[in-house]
């Protein structure tokens, strides 16, 4: 799936609750928006640092803010988001799960990234 068919599954997780996904939506939109986030970075590597990819995801994510230059605050929000995100998505008994306006803002910051790629 490509980062727009992602964030417009976690779009309608976020938007409309169900019964089905009751306990269970807000780590499913946090791992759609975490791989969105992952595919549009990988984009926007392949575009402005052919071979990033070989590196580390860790790597990639120092490495975005600098090829994006200008927009080094976009790749700066998408590596804190990602960090945010990779903890949301593991689930424990004393972790609560994202609230919606954390899984908004997080979206947000992938779709910014997206529009770059």
């Amino acid at each position: 799936m490509t980062p727009d068919e992602l964030l417009a599954a976690a779009d309608g997780l976020l938007e409309r609750p169900d019964a089905a996904t009751e306990g269970l939506w807000a780590r499913a939109a946090a791992l759609l928006i975490r791989q969105a986030l992952e595919g549009a970075a990988r984009a926007v590597l392949a575009d402005r640092a052919p071979g990033a990819q070989a590196a580390s995801f860790a790597a990639q994510w120092t490495v975005l803010g600098e090829v994006l230059e200008e927009e080094a605050a976009v790749g700066r929000r998408a590596a804190w988001a990602w960090a945010a995100l990779t903890a949301a998505c593991h689930a424990d008994e004393l972790r609560l799960p994202p609230t919606a306006p954390e899984l908004r803002r997080w979206r947000d910051v992938a779709h910014d990234l997206a529009d770059l790629g």
